[in-house]
């Protein structure tokens, strides 16, 4: 009765062990298979015949033969469980990845000592983990070879958690000095701007961006181009930050705007007097005759010649000439100083004084109020006829808002009033004819 439960047992566990889809093998202290399942034989593509009596010499590559043999020797020698990965070569030659379940049990009658184990094909799991590690690998490099500064924080706390070598070249800093911040306490975030953009990322769970200029925590000014990116890892909300120094850009773009500016400048400057030169001043009188007509305010228009310059140009010499010419136009300058006025320099001694919102009682005043300033700068011109110092012609032309008057016609009435002055007598002021007609 007592046989017949064992071998019913025996039988049980045998059918028990070759359902299992495992490869599992029994051993004994010296290394000989006991046994062996089914799933084992298919696995290593050898008869159970060739396997039971055999050690792992028999039936593996020398190499793997030895790790397998020193792994029992080990377990053999310190009774318990083992679990370790390794490689097994399959029944079509392939050598796949495997884990080793491995531990030792006791002889029923205390004589002895054997191991069993069970083998777990992870070939896949290996596959995907070293392709992961690739994934992983390249990802460090991207990062590391990266331009930009690239650096991550946790949502909740604001810690850093990740930081590449360019940020630490872009804000002049270690990697392991920007891993100690928290961005929630820097003041250069909150001095340039980019808290404020890096909480509303993480509000609106939207892409922001941003040019600033800042001091950073480490002492660096710079303009940085900043991208602020919300993510999830593991559940858990993080902001992602890529900074791109562009001090370079900015600066080189201010420059060229500065250039621009001075050409824009030389342009519409005398390069002599620093006046308005005679494409400004043409501009400017179109321009304010549009607005006179658009806000109903008068333009009166002044000209005027330096008397006798060129017997002083030739007697006193180009130089003298044009220190003289300088002399007048800070004259005029210092007269004129009104935002809307313009004083032009139209000719060699020819010059325009507009003056926009203006009637022309207050421009007569002032066209005499200017050739008194001249007179009394007191430079001297023994070759003028006239008087000892340089004198002006002036003439005046004004129009009202009613009268519909054109560049030309301002440039025409006031040099014609001009040509009256020096008809007249020189160092004089005159009105345009069409003016005094309408005045009337």
């Amino acid at each position: 009765m007592k046989e017949h439960a064992i071998h019913l047992t025996r039988n049980f566990l045998n059918t028990l062990i070759n359902s299992i889809p495992l490869p599992i093998f029994f051993k004994d202290a010296d290394g000989y298979y006991q046994g062996c399942n089914d799933a084992f034989l298919d696995y290593v593509g050898k008869p159970r015949q060739e396997i039971v009596g055999r050690t792992v010499f028999d039936i593996s590559p020398p190499g793997l033969a030895n790790v397998y043999f020193q792994k029992d020797k080990d377990l053999i020698s310190d009774p318990g469980v083992q679990i370790y990965e390794n490689q097994v070569r399959c029944a079509d030659g392939s050598i796949r990845d495997v884990i080793f379940w491995k531990a030792t049990y006791q002889d029923p009658t205390d004589q002895g000592i054997g191991l069993v184990g069970v083998i777990g094909d992870i070939t896949a799991r290996k596959g995907i983990e070293t392709r992961l590690q690739e994934t992983l690998d390249l990802n460090q490099k991207l990062l590391d070879a990266s331009p930009l500064g690239i650096t991550a924080y946790r949502a909740d706390t604001g810690h850093c958690v990740l930081a590449n070598p360019a940020m630490g070249v872009i804000v002049g800093a270690t990697q392991q000095q920007i891993l100690a911040l928290n961005f929630r306490g820097l003041a250069s975030w909150k001095d340039s701007g980019l808290y404020d953009i890096a909480e509303k990322c993480l509000e609106d769970q939207e892409t922001k961006k941003v040019t600033v200029e800042m001091h950073t925590t480490f002492g660096k000014n710079i303009w940085a181009m900043a991208t602020f990116t919300p993510f999830e890892t593991n559940h858990e909300p993080h902001l992602l930050l890529m900074l791109e120094d562009v001090t370079e850009r900015i600066l080189a773009d201010q420059k060229l705007q500065e250039a621009n500016g001075r050409l824009e400048r030389l342009a519409r400057e005398d390069g002599l007097t620093g006046l308005a030169n005679r494409r400004h001043f043409n501009e400017r009188l179109e321009a304010e005759i549009r607005r006179t007509r658009r806000v109903g305010k008068g333009l009166a228009l002044i000209t005027c010649d330096i008397d006798y310059f060129k017997r002083y140009n030739d007697n006193y010499g180009h130089p003298m000439g044009d220190a003289c010419l300088i002399t007048v136009s800070k004259v005029m300058q210092g007269l004129f100083k009104r935002g809307g006025d313009l004083v032009a320099r139209i000719g060699g001694e020819e010059f325009a004084i507009l003056l926009p919102e203006t009637q022309l009682e207050a421009a007569t005043k002032l066209a005499e109020a200017l050739r008194l300033a001249v007179e009394s700068a007191g430079i001297p011109h023994e070759y003028s006829k006239i008087a000892p110092v340089i004198t002006i012609s002036l003439g005046v032309a004004a129009a009202s808002v009613e009268e519909e008057r054109s560049s030309e016609w301002f440039m025409g009435e006031a040099d014609g009033a001009l040509y009256r002055s020096k008809v007249g007598g020189r160092n004089r002021v005159s009105i345009g004819e069409s003016t005094l007609e309408n005045l009337g």
